[in-house]
């Protein structure tokens, strides 16, 4: 049996990963582009390429030195994403940060070749109900959305600035978990930027 539904369930596995990944793509490139249908297809022809977990091990150093004081991240993975030219378009680091109210929170978040964030999808959550699960609304995720920045910060005043996140109310501890995995997944970036480690080399 295991043999029969080995290669379907892989199958499955790779099209719901991918169908993440490019989530937090479209969320950018809807907003930059014009023409109808441009961003679906620019979306559809980006090729996701996993790093290996000793490539991932090696930007462990740089990751550190990048992340400073918010330090209670991991990362879990790193996708480098390819345009139809096999040229980088940006990448998709999977980050935990474990300040949430609930426990830890695990989110998908994807940055542009120039350090944009592109879109953040939360792969995992257990935040109080009406207060922290909030953060999976699209009015909450979409502040990250477009803003090039070394690190957010969020706000319970009002936001006055690109790289402000308005928290959300009543739930300052998933807005922390959520602001900090997002520079987090920043810092992954700028230490792919400065390691010189070309992971997730696409096949010509």
């Amino acid at each position: 049996v295991y043999s029969i539904t080995k290669t379907p369930i892989e199958a499955q596995t790779k099209a719901k990963t991918e169908k993440a990944y490019k989530a937090v793509f479209y969320k950018y490139l809807d907003m930059v582009t014009d023409a109808p249908g441009a961003a679906d297809k620019i979306v559809d022809e980006l090729r996701f390429v996993q790093w290996s977990a000793d490539e991932v091990a090696a930007l462990k150093e740089s990751f550190a030195a990048n992340l400073g004081d918010n330090t209670s991240n991991t990362l879990d993975s790193v996708v480098t994403a390819y345009g139809s030219d096999n040229n980088i378009s940006g990448y998709v680091m999977t980050i935990t940060n474990s300040e949430a109210y609930g426990g830890s929170i695990q989110m998908s978040v994807g940055i542009m070749a120039d350090g944009t964030v592109a879109g953040v999808e939360i792969l995992s959550i257990s935040e109080t109900p009406g207060l922290g699960m909030n953060a999976q609304s699209d009015s909450f995720l979409g502040q990250f959305t477009g803003v090039l920045t070394d690190e957010f910060a969020y706000t319970k005043t009002g936001k006055q600035a690109s790289n402000e996140i308005d928290a959300i109310s009543s739930a300052t501890y998933t807005t922390k978990s959520m602001t900090h995995g997002v520079n987090a997944a920043i810092a992954a970036f700028k230490a792919v930027e400065s390691s010189g480690i070309e992971g997730g080399a696409v096949n010509e």
